[in-house]
């Protein structure tokens, strides 16, 4: 939709997460429900003073924090973050409700407040939603602050001293070949206004030439000379009594700056110092006066120069070719001296430079193109600039042509490069799949993608310049009208989902990400929107959900009633056995009853094996794993740590199991001792006691679906849980010397330092 948001496109990244809690049990929960996604690595710690130590050390794509919490609380906690430095999102994740504290995290920098309480399955939904969304919206205005720290770079480098400033006349760039210049820091130049930029040059505040780009010639040349207007670019030279202890001559080049829409926004302007050229001209003029008596003076400081000198005659034969001009071009003057232009470089037609000569020669001063590169004779491409003047003799008759070029190649360079950087961003937006837009907050648009108008079903002529708004829903619209209002210069971004009707009726989902440009005023000035559709996610999720619903509810139902029916044959068969029956019938009503057992065991391993693969693997310690539902009258030595698997959160279970085994079957088992070690391609984790083991007949019929004396689906439901990871489990003991259980975890299923 047009003027509404458009999210980023989710991507399947670890976002690291730190999660600042007082009760170790809705950590290790919150830890389980985030990592579950397989987007979050949560660490966890109890109190906020270890937090900041924390912070001091590892770095973190958010945090998140409860507010109520002994010795600092949650607010205090955010203020000492924000007050270090660290902008990372920051997520107020409590039971307290109360509005001043929403307020109050909100004013010292929290990214977004979330109360706890309802369904757990949907607030940690909503917490990993937000969480996604903040880190994103962080990076994504990174981004945008490097692009504009790249553009600023691009200044800062150009060779030349430049300035900008906006239409109230404040300053807007300031470079450093420009700090050079002048003994003058940035810091002490941007944002000021009042001409603050002409006192470095001329000692006092007074227009300069980039205030006087749209003025007449006869009013610029009261301060300048050599003017030259081209469209809406002015050149004009200046010279200086004193500029940081000496006099200059400098030559400025101004012109407006324009936004997308052809609106002046301001004007830039870059200054060169050309005093060595000035010198160099005049000195060829005074050279010109004595020529007549020191004509190798001026063919030496000509050739010592540090910019191309060039000296036609009336012929336009090379006369003089100075050293710089041979180092240029490749060519020795002793080449081409007494030799026609046009003969020695054929491409001077091509581009026009032999008509430049002859306006040259009828007493015009005259700029060659700039746009075109030459080869010169050793094979570079390079581009230069030429200024050809007539040539006079003592008596003022013309005699030939000074030409005076300078190597522009660098600057060209610069402009292709900015040229192409431009372009790759073009196209990136123009490659994405998602809407992409710019609109004024009437609804005019001012940039749409190609991805935007195939969506609306519209041309770019139709969207562009004109109000584009979709139809929201009656029930969707106060919500979106909403969300706009609560974008705040403090609060610019933010997500939404809504629904649109679309041309043909139907109704679409969709999910926006918007930016909210405001002016120094704190009035809204344009929306950047990027968005997509989502109506089919939607859609799935509505399934899956209603799935899952009917197949448990299908499940329990089943289970419910057969376990019914089981009670109904388990009192029949206890009735008969109360009225003496022959010792045929009541070996048979025995058996009755131990296949009741065994079908309750069976209902109840259904229930169980239901579940798993329901949540998705996670990362899981395993010494923590194994402490945590260790049996208290077995003794552990777990020597695993800090080593991590990727499992289903089933995992628990199959340790348990193994634990419940020892106690069970272990003939007196005391002590478990697990440990681990990369063993080729895998990681093996060994589980041993110090029973009576396992008889070697039967070391593979333990892992069989009802197999042993009690239910049988044990050691059955661990094989399957880790199974789900493909991690593999055997039992390796000795009988007589205890039960060794070895699971095997393939290659990048682990975490091993």
């Amino acid at each position: 939709m047009v003027q509404y948001p458009i999210a980023i496109r989710d991507c399947q990244i670890m976002y690291t997460v730190l999660y600042v809690d007082d009760e170790p049990d809705l950590l290790e929960i919150s830890k389980l429900f985030l990592e579950s996604s397989g987007q979050f690595s949560v660490d966890t710690i109890t109190s906020a003073p270890a937090a900041l130590d924390l912070l001091k050390t590892k770095d973190y794509d958010a945090v998140i924090s409860d507010y109520q919490m002994p010795g600092m609380d949650g607010i205090e906690f955010l203020k000492m973050v924000r007050t270090s430095g660290n902008t990372v999102p920051f997520i107020l994740f409590t039971g307290r409700g109360r509005e001043e504290v929403v307020i109050q995290a909100l004013n010292e920098g929290a990214d977004f407040y979330l109360q706890k309480g309802g369904e757990p399955k949907s607030q940690f939904a909503e917490l990993a939603h937000q969480l996604r969304q903040v880190v994103q919206q962080r990076k994504a205005e990174t981004s945008i602050r490097d692009l504009e720290r790249r553009e600023a770079d691009i200044i800062n480098f150009l060779p030349d001293a430049t300035l900008a400033i906006d239409r109230a006349g404040h300053i807007i760039a300031w470079n450093r070949a420009i700090e050079e210049m002048t003994g003058v820091p940035v810091a002490d130049m941007l944002g000021k206004g009042d001409y603050e930029y002409a006192i470095p040059f001329y000692g006092k505040r007074q227009p300069i030439l980039i205030d006087l780009i749209f003025e007449p010639d006869e009013v610029i040349a009261r301060k300048y000379a050599h003017i030259i207007h081209k469209k809406d670019t002015l050149i004009a030279d200046t010279t200086l009594p004193i500029l940081r202890g000496k006099p200059v001559t400098l030559m400025g080049t101004a012109s407006p700056l324009y936004d997308r829409r052809g609106k002046v926004v301001g004007a830039i302007e870059s200054i060169r110092d050309i005093t060595e050229r000035q010198q160099a001209e005049d000195a060829v003029k005074e050279s010109e006066e004595k020529y007549r008596q020191s004509e190798q003076f001026i063919r030496e400081v000509i050739t010592g120069a540090k910019e191309g000198f060039i000296v036609y005659d009336r012929d336009l034969r090379y006369v003089i070719w100075n050293r710089f001009m041979e180092n240029l071009s490749g060519v020795p003057a002793a080449d081409l001296l007494g030799k026609k232009a046009t003969d020695v470089f054929p491409h001077l037609k091509e581009f026009g430079i032999d008509l430049l000569l002859q306006r040259a020669l009828s007493g015009e001063t005259v700029e060659s193109p700039d746009n075109q590169p030459v080869i010169n004779y050793v094979g570079k491409k390079i581009w230069i600039k030429g200024i050809y003047s007539p040539h006079y003799d003592v008596k003022g008759h013309i005699i030939g042509v000074v030409g005076i070029v300078r190597d522009i190649t660098k600057r060209k360079e610069l402009e292709f490069s900015l040229m192409a950087s431009e372009e790759r961003y073009r196209n990136v937006v123009e490659d994405q799949t998602e809407f992409i837009c710019r609109f004024l907050p009437d609804g005019t648009h001012v940039f749409v993608n190609e991805a935007y108008c195939r969506y609306f079903g519209l041309k770019r002529d139709e969207i562009l310049g004109h109000r584009f708004r979709a139809v929201v829903p009656a029930e969707d619209r106060v919500r979106v009208e909403q969300f706009f209002a609560s974008l705040t210069p403090d609060h610019p971004v933010d997500t939404i989902e809504h629904r649109i009707i679309m041309p043909d009726g139907s109704v679409r989902w969709q999910r926006w990400s918007d930016r909210a440009i405001f002016a120094p005023s704190g009035t809204v000035t344009e929306y950047q929107s990027v968005g997509r559709d989502i109506t089919d996610n939607k859609a799935t999720e509505a399934a899956l959900r209603e799935a899952n619903k009917k197949l448990k509810l299908l499940s329990s139902i089943t289970r419910h009633d057969i376990n019914n029916q089981l009670v109904v044959v388990q009192g029949y068969a206890k009735l008969a056995a109360l009225e003496e029956p022959a010792s045929v019938i009541a070996e048979f009503l025995a058996k009755i009853e131990s296949a009741v057992r065994t079908i309750h065991h069976q209902i109840e391993f259904t229930r169980t094996y239901q579940d798993l693969g329901m949540q998705a693997p996670a990362w899981f310690r395993v010494c923590k794993v194994i402490r945590s539902i260790r049996l208290q009258e077995i003794a552990l030595d777990c020597t695993c740590d800090p080593c991590e698997i990727f499992a289903d959160p089933m995992i628990v279970k199959v340790f348990f199991n193994l634990f419940d085994n020892v106690v069970k079957h272990g003939g007196g088992a005391t002590t478990v001792t697990a440990g681990c070690k990369q063993a080729g391609d895998g990681l093996v984790i060994t589980f041993a006691d110090n029973g009576v083991g396992i008889p070697d007949d039967q070391k593979q019929k333990i892992f069989e679906k009802g197999y042993g004396r009690n239910t049988g689906f044990g050691l059955f439901l661990a094989r399957e849980i880790l199974a789900i990871t493909g991690i593999s489990i055997r039992e390796t003991g000795t009988h007589g010397n205890g039960a060794r259980f070895e699971i095997t975890v393939p290659k990048g299923a682990y975490l091993f330092p």
